[in-house]
């Protein structure tokens, strides 16, 4: 080879290695594209305004496991008060139980709880507007007293829209102006059923309120009466005399049962006191000690006591479960 090709090649050839040196300038390779993540906020449920312009309630109500769940029912549970204790409608209670009959569940029946409603996510597609069932009795504005404790008492009258009920459940709702906060209470009537044209007393405990505060009642839950109508007793009260002693009415009298008509295994007589503007100032309730046989009489006597002002007057209800 001649010295004149040996220096082309060798000139060549360090070209060559000077274009893979660090210091060229190599084109950069074009960036991989990133792709874009879209993250939808979740939104809860507006709350719906208030009743009387009382503040929704602070305290979130817990959502619920999808899993199935079930209950044992115990003495002197109802359908309305297991559907409030696990957060589900009475009507989605009795959908997952259609062989249990609401008015005849003893203890030792397994309940299947079904999940709580949960909101779901918009998809942008309107959807339909869950309707509301109206409510079946209506319950007045609570009648509020103050004890030596400063705890608050309340009570309020429910009165049928047309038809008998069962375990009938008012909630009624605290809101003292210091913290803004509501406190919340469900709580069922004294007696299982509620007649047309009759008020039925409901009252609750706050526990000691301090300050101004603000406070309704409105219905929570009910159940129609079973049609065959044997679940109670046609009990009467006669006799009755009443004694009113200024905050305090000593009401005697007889619950009887006529003959022919089924026994009754429990009697209970409510005594309502209301003071002299038709507002409720106490209760009182009463349990015969042993059931009533047909043709029966059983005396009562019991005290009500005012929480409030002089009592002007005293109601009675009576009621014989079968």
């Amino acid at each position: 080879m001649s010295r004149f090709k040996m220096r082309s090649a060798w000139l060549a050839l360090g070209v060559l290695l000077a274009g893979c040196s660090p210091g060229s300038a190599a084109v950069a390779p074009s960036a991989t594209p990133t792709q874009t993540v879209f993250l939808t906020a979740y939104h809860t449920p507006t709350p719906s305004p208030s009743p009387s312009g009382l503040p929704p309630s602070a305290t979130p109500i817990p959502s619920s496991t999808p899993t199935p769940r079930t209950y044992v029912v115990k003495n002197d549970d109802d359908m309305v008060g297991i559907a409030f204790q696990f957060g589900v409608s009475v009507s989605a209670l009795k959908t997952a139980n259609p062989k249990v009959h609401p008015n005849y569940m003893g203890a030792g029946t397994v309940l299947v709880i079904p999940p709580a409603a949960t909101p779901t996510r918009s998809t942008g597609t309107p959807q339909a507007t869950p309707t509301q069932e109206p409510p079946s009795f209506t319950v007045s504005s609570p009648s509020c007293y103050l004890d030596a404790q400063a705890g608050l008492w309340c009570l309020a009258l429910a009165r049928s829209l047309g038809a008998p009920l069962e375990n009938i459940s008012v909630l009624f709702r605290l809101a003292p102006a210091a913290s803004g906060k509501v406190i919340e209470q469900t709580v069922s009537a004294p007696l299982d059923l509620l007649n047309p044209g009759t008020d039925l007393p409901v009252e609750v405990y706050f526990g000691q309120v301090s300050g101004s505060y603000a406070v309704d009642a409105q219905p929570a839950g009910d159940l129609p009466q079973n049609s065959s109508g044997s679940r109670y007793a046609p009990v009467k009260v006669e006799n009755v005399s009443t004694q009113i002693d200024g905050i305090s009415a000593r009401v005697q009298g007889d619950v009887t049962l006529a003959s022919g008509d089924s026994p009754a295994s429990r009697v209970w007589v409510l005594a309502t006191a209301y003071g002299p503007d038709g507002r409720p100032v106490g209760l009182r309730k009463w349990e015969s000690p042993q059931g009533l046989a047909p043709g029966g009489r059983i005396p009562f006597d019991l005290t009500i006591y005012s929480l409030g002002p002089a009592i002007d007057h005293v109601s009675l209800l009576v009621e014989g479960l079968g």
